[in-house]
């Protein structure tokens, strides 16, 4: 079992305590759907984030996680537009995963300039996620020496960033494996090939 897996197994045992104890929690039911979603129980995530929804229809917070969480395992429509509601709402609790999802869905639509122009606006620019998406986007653009600056950046924040740990995190977010293999093609553009 994966540390994800062990991870989420603990997340789920802990909400589903929490619920237990309080049912009409929205907060719970959220944890429980993020737990189910890193387990790859996509039909149980769907429950519970439903439930979350439901019970907070306005809460940007989980508007913005779960969209992302719906967005990026190939509910497209659903997602962005739970996030897109949890942007309006409250930019600042949407936060990041506004920006992640539209990204995901502008790059799934082959509109590279605006994922690219999404991105610049994400508010988390430092981090290892958001450099590898900089390398893909560019790769599509053509601009093979801006993707491989990206990549060198991924390799300053994180030592042990490749290709192929690039295509774990595409089965840790349930990605549809069509849209991932098109994923990695692009980062394979700028040169980054996968060693299996």
């Amino acid at each position: 079992m994966g540390t994800y897996s062990r991870a989420a197994r603990t997340t789920q045992k802990n909400a589903l305590e929490a619920l237990r104890l309080d049912p009409t929690d929205p907060l719970a039911h959220r944890t429980a759907a993020f737990a189910y979603f890193y387990d790859h129980n996509l039909p149980l995530f769907d429950r519970e984030a439903t439930t979350a929804l439901e019970m907070s229809p306005n809460n940007a917070h989980i508007l913005g996680e779960l969209g992302f969480l719906y967005t990026v395992s190939g509910q497209w429509e659903r997602g962005v537009a739970l996030v897109t509601k949890g942007h309006n709402l409250n930019a600042a609790a949407a936060g990041g995963w506004y920006n992640a999802a539209l990204f995901y869905d502008f790059y799934r639509k082959r509109q590279y300039r605006e994922a690219l122009d999404i991105l610049k606006r994400h508010p988390n620019q430092g981090i290892v996620e958001n450099q590898q998406k900089y390398v893909a986007v560019y790769a599509e653009l053509g601009d093979i020496q801006k993707a491989q600056e990206y990549w060198k950046n991924c390799l300053k924040l994180d030592p042990n960033w490749s290709a192929d740990r690039l295509r774990e995190i595409g089965r840790l977010w349930n990605f549809p494996k069509d849209y991932w293999d098109r994923y990695m093609q692009s980062i394979a553009k700028a040169g980054f090939r996968e060693s299996r």
